[in-house]
């Protein structure tokens, strides 16, 4: 990026070039960070072109005893909804045991 004292005014390409900008849109790429539900065996999904970790309704995975939540199980969930997500899982974790 070319910043100046205002801000940011343009970005820099590696072959030396620069192009002013107003505005930029990247698209992100995701991908889930799931090692650990990998490891312990809990079945993943299709969505989106990746595979996720595939929950119930209550964040439930394959995998007695383990529950996931957030963007690991749906590219779809930002901040909010992950913690609402977090949020229903830990009522579905409460329910199991009593």
């Amino acid at each position: 990026m070319l910043t100046t004292n205002d801000g940011i005014r343009g970005v820099a390409f590696a072959d030396g070039g620069e192009s002013p900008l107003d505005a930029l849109f990247v698209s992100p790429r995701t991908a889930p960070r799931d090692d650990v539900l990998v490891a312990l065996g809990a079945e993943r999904v299709e969505a989106f072109g990746r595979t996720w970790a595939g929950v119930d309704a209550m964040g439930r995975t394959s995998v007695p005893g383990l529950w996931a939540a957030g963007n690991v199980v749906s590219p779809m969930l930002g901040v909010a909804a992950s913690v609402a997500a977090g949020a229903t899982a830990g009522y579905g974790m409460v329910a199991e045991l009593l």
